[in-house]
C-alpha cells in the first residue's frame, strides 16, 4: 500500500492537488479550497511534487495567520478580534443598499456585471486583498473581448465606486487598485453613420407591402426616433390622435423602463409613421388590451381621413 496522500484527487486519470484554506485567510484569498492540476498520470511523482508546494503554501499561510501588523501591539494582536472587512460581494450589497436603488434593475445590472467578473476572475476577497494585478487583469479582459474605451471606463468607474464606498465605511487604509489606471490599447467608440434616406423608404415600402403587426412596428420607427423597446412596450393612452398635431407620448409603464430619465419625451406623429400603418398599430393594441369598440371606431374614422 502507498503513502497516504489525503491532499491528492484524481481527474480522468491526472493527480490534482488540493488544500483547504485556512478560515481566517478565506476573505483574503477569496477562496475556500485550493486546487491544482499536477500534470501527471503517476502517483509517486505526484507526491513528490506536491511536498514542496505543501511546505510552501504552509509557510505562507503561518506568516499570513501571525505577521503582527505594522502599529499593533503583541497583547492587541493576541487578545483584540481582528476589525471584520467585507468581502466585494458584502460591500456592493451594502453600496447598492445605501444607494437606495437595491431595487432598480437598470442601476443594479451594470454594477452585477461587473462585480461578477471580478469575483470570477480573481474571487470573492475581502477588499484590502484585491491588487494592482487583479485591476490590470479585468482591464486586459475587457480591452481582450475589443469593447469600446467608454466601455473600460465605465466598468472601472463602477469597481472604483464601489471600493472607495467600503473603504470609507470601513476605515480601510490604502490606495484603491482600481484607480488611475491606463487604458491600453482599447479601441476607440465605433462611429455610427446614419441610415440613407433612400435605405429608408425602400424599408418603409416592404412594410407596407407585406402589411403585419410586426411591419407596422418597423414603419412606426423607421422615422420617429424611437428605440424598438420604446415603439414595442406603447399602450393606447400613449398615441395623442385627436390633438392638432398628433403625437406620441413616450413614458415608462410597469412593463417597460426607458433607458433614462431624459428619454420621457412627446414625439410629434409627422412624415410616413402618421397615417395608416399608425393607426392600425394603434388598433392592434387596443384590440389585443380588449378596450372598448368606441376608441376602435375612432381609430378608423382617423384612418379613412389620412387617406
Amino acid at each position: 500500500m502507498g503513502k497516504p496522500a489525503p491532499y491528492l484527487f484524481q481527474k480522468r486519470g491526472v493527480y490534482y492537488l488540493q488544500k483547504r484554506i485556512p478560515q481566517q485567510l478565506v476573505p483574503k484569498l477569496g477562496r475556500v479550497i485550493i486546487r491544482k492540476s499536477l500534470r501527471t498520470r503517476c502517483r509517486t511523482t505526484a507526491i513528490k511534487t506536491a511536498g514542496p508546494i505543501l511546505n510552501a503554501l504552509d509557510r505562507e499561510w503561518h506568516e499570513a495567520l501571525f505577521t503582527i501588523p505594522d502599529g499593533v501591539s503583541v497583547m492587541d494582536f493576541l487578545t483584540k478580534p481582528r476589525i471584520s472587512e467585507p468581502t466585494l460581494r458584502e460591500a456592493t450589497e451594502a453600496y447598492l443598499e445605501m444607494k437606495g436603488k437595491a431595487d432598480s434593475v437598470k442601476f443594479t445590472r451594470p454594477i452585477e456585471l461587473v462585480v461578477s467578473a471580478i469575483i470570477k476572475q480573481s474571487g470573492n476577497k475581502s477588499l484590502s486583498a484585491y491588487t494592482r494585478n487583479d485591476a490590470i487583469q479585468f482591464r486586459d479582459s475587457l480591452i481582450k473581448r475589443k469593447v469600446s474605451l467608454a466601455t473600460v471606463k465605465r466598468n472601472l468607474s463602477v469597481i472604483r465606486s464601489v471600493w472607495n464606498f467600503a473603504s470609507r465605511e470601513h476605515g480601510i487604509n490604502g490606495l484603491n487598485p482600481f484607480s488611475n489606471m491606463n487604458y491600453g490599447n482599447a479601441s476607440e467608440a465605433v462611429r455610427r453613420l446614419p441610415i440613407p434616406s433612400a435605405d429608408i423608404q425602400t424599408v418603409q415600402m416592404e412594410c407596407q407591402a407585406i402589411d403585419d403587426d410586426i411591419r407596422w412596428l418597423i414603419a412606426l420607427i423607421s422615422d420617429s426616433g424611437m428605440r424598438l423597446s420604446e415603439a414595442a412596450g406603447l399602450c393606447v393612452s400613449d398615441i395623442q390622435l385627436d390633438t392638432e398635431i398628433p403625437f406620441i407620448k413616450l413614458m415608462e409603464h410597469p412593463w417597460r423602463s426607458l433607458k433614462t430619465p431624459g428619454s420621457t419625451r412627446q414625439i410629434p406623429l409627422v412624415g410616413y409613421h402618421y397615417g395608416q400603418h399608425i393607426v392600425l398599430f394603434r388598433i392592434q393594441i387596443i384590440s389585443s388590451c380588449s378596450q372598448d369598440i368606441a376608441a376602435i371606431t375612432n381609430a378608423n374614422r382617423i384612418t379613412q381621413a389620412t387617406h
